[in-house]
């Protein structure tokens, strides 16, 4: 016998699974992070800088590190010192405590 779901079962799950997006979302936001990629330079060509020089930005990312401020799709909003700026969620790993 095939067991169909009602309209209300589905309402129900659809929030259920917002619900869990939303916390995994709200996980990463605050996090440090640090870049996968050991070069400022090629680091530099993966990020959108929304604030300072992508130089510098870079750099310092790659040095020291950053924070997760949003999450906006498969992408980032990380701030450092310098500037904020997206990257990829590809080229980020958690940061490593000391």
């Amino acid at each position: 016998m095939e067991r169909f779901l009602s309209l209300d079962d589905f309402k129900k799950w659809i929030s259920e699974q917002k619900s869990e997006n939303v916390n995994k979302i709200s996980r990463l936001v605050g996090l440090k992070v640090e870049s996968k990629l050991a070069s400022p330079k090629r680091l530099a060509k993966n990020i959108i800088s929304y604030d300072g020089e992508i130089d510098d930005i870079a750099s310092e990312f790659c040095e020291y590190g950053g924070t997760i401020t949003e999450v906006e799709d498969v992408s980032f909003l990380i701030e450092v010192n310098s500037g904020t700026f997206t990257i990829h969620r590809c080229f980020v790993k958690k940061q490593e405590s000391d």
